[in-house]
């Protein structure tokens, strides 16, 4: 994958980490030996997926991902690709009220 640009921008009020919006993302498409997403139907395992709203990853594929685990999907409002660090806060309570479930 190659993606050029990365680094910090601005988006509404607040500084995500991540792609501005404006920059060309060129993606290798994977093929079926690669592609690891169907294995993820098989695990029996909990399991939490968080993406903050501006991540250059697309929602949809967290949403795909957290179909395939029948996992929870938590999407940060005010954040990009490292929600730990932009709402550290929600993160921490998320998390709490995770774990204990998954223990």
């Amino acid at each position: 994958m190659v993606v050029p640009g990365a680094g910090a921008v601005t988006v509404g009020a607040g500084k995500h980490w991540g792609l501005s919006l404006a920059t060309p993302v060129i993606v290798k498409y994977r093929d079926d030996k690669t592609d690891l997403r169907p294995a993820l139907e098989q695990l029996a395992l909990p399991a939490l997926v968080l993406c903050g709203r501006f991540d250059p990853i697309p929602l949809p594929a967290a949403e795909d991902t957290a179909r395939r685990l029948k996992a929870e999907l938590v999407v940060f409002e005010d954040s990009g690709h490292v929600p730990y660090v932009e709402e550290t806060a929600r993160f921490v309570q998320v998390l709490d009220g995770f774990l204990p479930r998954a223990a």
